[in-house]
């Protein structure tokens, strides 16, 4: 990781929740459009393709149009709800003292959650009705089928998410007003992580057995431990920054400063090389690499 000061903030920003009708609409748009009374995207050209095993009558491009329909509908609400919310503010933030306040909005949510689910259900059929064994596999269409219903299951996931805001304690949950270029206003929804140590912990340092962070400004009075531990990093031994070889290590269960003439220059060589992309690793337990402007 390049710029190693910045992924707290881009974590947070990567775990976060978000919900807004552009960000839906996109969605919808790569499903089904018309123009010109003529029909695009990765339905047509599924429903098109020649196969498609026998469709029951809930999948005929009329009735996943229907569908599409009520999410639009849904969503429009919604945003409908939060603008009506925020009023003459630019955020507000879901808290349980807000709770009679927010019911409009959390009904609204109920409804967009419930067609979602509706719609990755009727996409989830769409998808087993393609013959793969006539297709090889290989249909044009079938992966972004699947790619957008993962990511219209996300959002119904995070409706599910901002609508547990009284019992969620581990995020805060927020609504704040957005502008298009055009000046209009819409709404856009968010749960971002309070902690992102455990996150980063289960999903990069403990699959990876070597992460390697490069930055400037990764040190507090010469010390990483406060970068550390806001990443989630274990407490291992952390030598100050400037000594030869070695910045720092986090990770190893041996100072490698003790280590062989030989074994510290692979370390050496480990870091300089982290930017053509080779790591040479010793044989030990690889570690999780920090570096400051003292290197």
């Amino acid at each position: 990781f390049d710029e190693a000061h910045n992924i707290e903030n881009n974590a947070a920003s990567y775990f976060s929740d978000t919900l807004n009708k552009w960000m839906l609409h996109k969605y919808l748009n790569l499903l089904l459009r018309k123009k010109r009374g003529r029909s695009f995207g990765v339905i047509p050209l599924l429903l098109t393709s020649g196969a498609i095993r026998a469709l029951s009558g809930e999948l005929d491009l009329d009735r996943i149009e229907g569908r599409l329909l009520d999410v639009r509908d849904a969503m429009r609400v919604v945003d409908e709800q939060a603008l009506a919310l925020l009023a003459e503010q630019s955020s507000f933030r879901l808290i349980p003292a807000m709770k009679s306040v927010v019911q409009n909005l959390m009904e609204a949510l109920r409804t967009l959650q419930a067609t979602l689910l509706v719609l990755v259900e009727t996409l989830g059929d769409l998808a087993k009705a393609v013959d793969t064994e006539k297709t090889g596999g290989d249909l044009p269409g079938l992966v972004d089928l699947q790619t957008l219903t993962r990511r219209l299951s996300s959002l119904a996931a995070a409706c599910e998410t901002f609508r547990n805001y009284e019992a969620d304690t581990g995020r805060v949950i927020w609504v704040e007003r957005q502008r298009m270029p055009s000046g209009e206003g819409f709404s856009h929804l968010i749960a971002c992580p309070l902690d992102i140590a455990p996150l980063l912990r289960e999903s990069i340092f403990k699959p990876y057995p070597t992460v390697v962070m490069t930055s400037a400004t990764l040190t507090v009075g010469g010390k990483f431990d406060w970068w550390a531990r806001r990443l989630g990093l274990g407490e291992g031994k952390r030598p100050p920054p400037g000594n030869g070889d070695v910045a720092a290590v986090a990770g190893a269960r041996s100072d490698p400063r003790s280590a062989s003439p030989s074994h510290r220059h692979i370390h050496a060589i480990a870091y300089i090389h982290t930017s053509a992309c080779s790591l040479a690793r010793p044989r030990a337990r690889s570690p999780t690499w920090y570096t400051s402007s003292a290197m």
